[in-house]
């Protein structure tokens, strides 16, 4: 007779399915890496392309030439950016003709000018569609990377 309350369930084949995870798991993490590394350069080199059809006249000499990518030391992230100063100016426009992505303006308030001077430019988006298109494509590679190898 049994009066213990022991409640079990048995998994047949758990070894096999954990070396199968660490597998995927390797593998993904590789494909991660090719996944962000291809998508940051893949975004400053639309970013300067965008640019360069703005006719913008210092969009290649200038703002283009201060593009940069930073990795992580784990490579499991990179920050892609234009350094020059004037570099949101062009992206967002100024004064009355500012024109922000949704879901960027506290971001881009931090380039809020201090309206000694009204010059209205009018905006030349280069990055924001180069990220998007990007992000979307990452999202994809990063889809295929969970598929078994």
């Amino acid at each position: 007779m049994r009066t213990r309350n022991d409640f079990n369930i048995r998994i047949n084949g758990l070894d096999r399915s954990l070396d199968n995870l660490a597998k995927l798991a390797k593998h993904n993490e590789s494909a991660v890496k090719q996944a962000i590394a291809e998508t940051a350069i893949n975004i400053e080199r639309k970013a300067k392309e965008n640019l360069a059809a703005t006719g913008f006249i210092d969009s290649v000499g200038g703002i283009a030439q201060s593009g940069y990518i930073l990795y992580r030391a784990d490579r499991m992230g990179a920050e892609v950016g234009f350094n020059k100063h004037y570099a949101p100016y062009i992206e967002y426009g100024t004064g009355q003709n500012v024109d922000v992505p949704s879901g960027f303006e506290d971001y881009a308030w931090n380039f809020k000018g201090d309206d000694k001077r009204l010059v209205n430019i009018k905006p030349s988006p280069y990055f924001h569609p180069a990220l998007k298109s990007e992000l979307e494509n990452l999202k994809r590679k990063l889809q295929n990377s969970l598929k078994k190898p």
